[in-house]
C-alpha cells in the first residue's frame, strides 16, 4: 500500500517552489514546447481491453454531479517510444473506497496553511483511494497474447485530485509579469518558501512577504489556488511512480536516473530541481475524445537539476470533472530525454467511465 501523506506533500512543493513563473532567477535557455504524440492503441492492446472490459475509446463524463464518486474509472494509454522500439501498457484507476488500514495509516488532516502575506488559510483533507492496474508491456512487432499485469493501490487526498491543475496556467501567466517587474532583491525573497504548515512565519519575514504580495496586488484566493494546485500536480505525479512499473517508464526520459537522485537523498542532499514553464497555448478537445466545447489547456514545462537540464514535458488539463478528477484533470503528459530526441514518453486518457449513482 502506498500512501501519500501531507507532509510529503507539503515538502515537495517546499523543495519545488523554484516552479515556472516563480523561478525569479536568470531565465533558462528558451526550449521548445514538448509536442502531444497522438499514437493509436496498438492492435493487441485493443483486443485485450475489448476482450476484459477495458473502456477505450469512450471517455463518459458525470452529467448530474461534480463530485467524486466510488465506481470513478479512468484508462490511461502510456507509450515509450526507444530508437526504434515501441512499447504501450495500459493504466486502470479506479475511485474506490479506503480500507480501514489504509484509513488508520492516511486519517483525516487538518493544518493551517501560512502563507508569507501574514493570511492563514485553514485546510482539511480527507483521504481516498485508488486502485490501480498495469497491463502490459505491449511491444509493437511482436505477439502480446499474455501480457503481464500488475496491481497496486495509492491513498491520497480527495481535495487534491478535485481540485485539479486547470486554474494555474492563468496564475503563471500573473507570476510571469511579476517577474518581469520584480527587483533583484524581490526576487530573492520570492524565490524561497511561501508557505508553512502550522508554524507562522518569522515577523521579519512577514513584514517583506506582506509589502510584496500587497504591491503586485496577489489575492487569498491566488495564493491558496496555487498551492492546492501544484499539490494537485504532485499529487498525480506521486500517484503514477507508484503504479507498478511507471517509475521506470517516466525516467526514461530523464537524463538522471532514479537511483541517482535516491542517492543523493541517502547522503542527506535534498535533490532540488528548478522548473521553467508557462501557459502553453489552448486546444478544443477532439483530438482527446472530448466535445469540441472542451477548452484543454497545455503547460509546457523544462526541469534542470545539478545545473543541467533533465527532462522537457508538457502537460494538457481540463477541469476535474468526474470521472478525469481521477487524474486531477491532467488528460495528457508527453516528455523527451533532453539528449535524445528518439526518446519519448506520452501518456493519455483513451477511456473513462462516470461510476452510476443513484
Amino acid at each position: 500500500m502506498n500512501v501519500i501523506t501531507p507532509r510529503f506533500v507539503f515538502k515537495l512543493v517546499s523543495c519545488w517552489l523554484v516552479v515556472a513563473g516563480l523561478c525569479f532567477g536568470k531565465d533558462e535557455v528558451p526550449f521548445v514546447a514538448q509536442e502531444f504524440r497522438f499514437s493509436e492503441p496498438l492492435p493487441d492492446v485493443s483486443a485485450w481491453a475489448k476482450a476484459n472490459g477495458g473502456a477505450i475509446g469512450s471517455i463518459e463524463m458525470a452529467t448530474e454531479r461534480k463530485e467524486m464518486a466510488l465506481g470513478d474509472e479512468v484508462v490511461v494509454l502510456a507509450e515509450l517510444t526507444k530508437k526504434s522500439k515501441r512499447q504501450q501498457w495500459l493504466i486502470r484507476l479506479r475511485y474506490v473506497k479506503p480500507t480501514s488500514d489504509e484509513l488508520k495509516e492516511k486519517p483525516v488532516q487538518n493544518y493551517t496553511l501560512n502563507v508569507i502575506s501574514g493570511r492563514a488559510h485553514p485546510i482539511t483533507w480527507n483521504p481516498c483511494a485508488l486502485e490501480t492496474e498495469v497491463v502490459g508491456p505491449f511491444v509493437a512487432g511482436k505477439k502480446n497474447d499474455d501480457p503481464d499485469r500488475k496491481k497496486g493501490r495509492a491513498v491520497v487526498f480527495q481535495e487534491l485530485l478535485a481540485n485539479g491543475f486547470y486554474g494555474l496556467p492563468p496564475w503563471f501567466k500573473k507570476l510571469h509579469d511579476i517577474k518581469k517587474q520584480a527587483t533583484e532583491e524581490e526576487r530573492a525573497v520570492l524565490n524561497r518558501n511561501w508557505w508553512s504548515f502550522n508554524k507562522p512565519h518569522a515577523p521579519e519575514r512577514l513584514a517583506i512577504g506582506q509589502a510584496l504580495t500587497t504591491k503586485y496586488g496577489v489575492t487569498a484566493d491566488e495564493e491558496y489556488d496555487y498551492f492546492t494546485h501544484w499539490s494537485s500536480l504532485l499529487t498525480f505525479f506521486g500517484v503514477i511512480a507508484e503504479t507498478p512499473g511507471m517509475r521506470g517508464v517516466l525516467f526514461e526520459a530523464c537524463s538522471i536516473s532514479w537511483a541517482s537522485i535516491l542517492w543523493d537523498m541517502v547522503r542527506g542532499q535534498m535533490p532540488r530541481p528548478s522548473f521553467h514553464g508557462d501557459a502553453g497555448p489552448t486546444m478544443t478537445g477532439e483530438k482527446w475524445g472530448l466535445g469540441a466545447e472542451t477548452e484543454v489547456r497545455t503547460l509546457p514545462h523544462s526541469a534542470r537539476l545539478k545545473s543541467r537540464r533533465v527532462i522537457r514535458f508538457n502537460l494538457a488539463v481540463v477541469e476535474p470533472r468526474p470521472p478525469l478528477a481521477n487524474t486531477a484533470g491532467i488528460i495528457g503528459f508527453a516528455a523527451m530525454h533532453p539528449g535524445h530526441d528518439d526518446v519519448h514518453v506520452m501518456m493519455r486518457v483513451v477511456g473513462a467511465k462516470a461510476a452510476a449513482v443513484n
